[in-house]
């Protein structure tokens, strides 16, 4: 039940998001992606009906958000927006909307939602910069962390949350998407979840599911050859632009079924924005290896490490 509780909950999330966003990037190209992730950074569940590059990296803004502002520093109510290029690792106009949930006053995870805005605050609308934009900050606004509400109260809204709209051209773009009713309803949802079965019994669940699926992908990758495989493309954006990207999966010379991808190979970065070093790449082609249609947790890259070296692109 639990197993199948947690997807339905950020599938539902997902739902609510399409129907009442005015932004086509979500309700017609779903560019979106919904999520639980736990107050670790790890997965518990994301939705099956959007974006693929959108979720696998969720879990780094939970650790970063609690390094910042440690477990005690969450109250309900409170309602965070990041898109900073130094923690979120997509373009700008990809930007998270997330809340604490909690159960009877502990913290236990937190309900998220990352959505294409269609305004990035930048020089147009759409898609983010071109070749053209030397640095992130030409690329849009950047909200590192920021708490655009407070607490449970009539007072709620905060400055933060005005600027986001402010900044943009169309206010209902950017009211829509930055309304953080699905996020709640994710937290509504685990605390319902809680309350039927209990504390213990839905945190030794998820720890079962991951376990479950690590060992599963563990042995799609056992059953390939030992060895390192390697692949080549190269990307143009203009002539005078080129990036090459290489993976150098390795199974063996560890636990059984472990698998690395290394960038290390890749081009020099750009100053220009044809820059993607990003974990979500990576885990989604190793996702689409080792269990391209099970639902996605944090055991579905256990047995993963991916290797991003500063100064690459």
């Amino acid at each position: 039940m639990i197993r199948n509780a947690l997807p339905a909950i950020a599938n539902e999330m997902a739902v609510d998001l399409q129907r009442t966003s005015y932004n086509m990037m979500i309700y017609e190209v779903r560019d979106f992606c919904t999520a639980l992730v736990n107050v670790d950074g790890s997965s518990s569940a994301r939705t099956s009906a959007a974006s693929r590059i959108s979720s696998p990296d969720l879990g780094v803004i939970i650790t970063d958000a609690m390094k910042r502002y440690g477990r005690k520093g969450f109250q309900p109510g409170d309602v965070l927006i990041t898109n900073h290029q130094a923690v979120a690792g997509q373009h700008l106009n990809n930007i998270v909307v997330y809340v604490p949930c909690f159960f009877r006053g502990e913290l236990l995870a937190f309900s998220m939602v990352r959505a294409h805005w269609i305004d990035g605050r930048r020089t147009s609308t759409g898609f983010g910069a071109g070749p053209e934009v030397p640095d992130p900050w030409q690329e849009g606004l950047q909200l590192d962390q920021l708490k655009i509400y407070r607490r449970e109260s009539s007072t709620r809204r905060c400055t933060a949350s005005s600027a986001t709209t402010s900044a943009s051209r169309n206010r209902p773009w950017a009211t829509s998407t930055r309304r953080s009713p699905r996020a709640r309803l994710g937290a509504r949802r685990i605390d319902e979840l809680f309350r039927k079965y209990g504390r213990s019994t839905v945190l030794a669940a998820i720890a079962g599911i991951f376990d479950e699926t690590e060992t599963k992908c563990r042995k799609v990758v056992a059953r390939l050859a030992d060895g390192v495989y390697e692949a080549e493309s190269l990307l143009r954006r203009r002539r005078r632009h080129a990036e090459r990207a290489r993976a150098h999966p390795r199974q063996g010379g560890g636990e059984i079924g472990t698998m690395t991808i290394d960038l290390s190979g890749c081009s020099a970065e750009r100053k220009a924005a044809v820059n993607s070093r990003t974990l979500a790449a990576a885990r989604v082609a190793y996702k689409a290896l080792t269990g391209p249609l099970d639902p996605v947790n944090e055991g579905s890259f256990r047995a993963l490490e991916v290797i991003i070296p500063e100064g690459t692109s």
